[in-house]
């Protein structure tokens, strides 16, 4: 094995490892998605729609004990993009199966802001769009596959410059 394909392994294995060992497999995927998801709507969403405080509820998230058990230092990792008109806050997480994990951001966050979602919206694929404060925050779920590990990018953007 090339040493880059045994980093991968012991990730994989470390991704299962950290799960509670009584769980069923299910139950330990559930709850690894579940943490993921709650991390994204923890310092994205409850910062939309200015983002402001993203960054403090990130250190605060890195400093807590569940935190440092469970998330790893990749994924404890929150970007504040600006693009051109734009401004966005995004999450990134690895898991065993892309589909579960974006399964569970969504229902994340059509349970923790069912009443935040824009009224025109049609929740399909993975972008939902909600209004906090008058202003739209859309959520975009993208995954991909690198190193036989699946990630998730969760991106809540908005319209405007980014905090500085």
């Amino acid at each position: 094995m090339k040493p880059r394909e045994i980093r991968t392994l012991l990730m994989a294995v470390g991704i299962i490892s950290v799960l509670p060992a009584s769980a069923e497999p299910e139950d330990r995927h559930d709850s690894w998605n579940r943490l993921r998801a709650e991390h994204f709507a923890y310092v994205c969403m409850e910062s939309a729609p200015s983002f402001i405080t993203a960054e403090a509820r990130l250190a605060k998230r890195r400093s807590s004990e569940h935190a440092q058990s469970t998330l790893y230092p990749m994924e404890s990792q929150m970007e504040l993009r600006e693009n051109e008109a734009s401004c966005s806050c995004a999450v990134t997480f690895g898991g065993v199966n892309a589909d579960d994990m974006l399964d569970m951001v969504k229902t994340t966050l059509i349970d923790k802001y069912s009443e935040d979602i824009a009224s025109d919206t049609q929740i399909s694929g993975n972008k939902i769009a909600f209004q906090f404060d008058g202003e739209s925050v859309d959520v975009t779920l993208t995954s991909l596959k690198r190193r036989q590990i699946f990630w998730v990018i969760a991106r809540a953007t908005r319209d405007g410059d980014c905090p500085s």
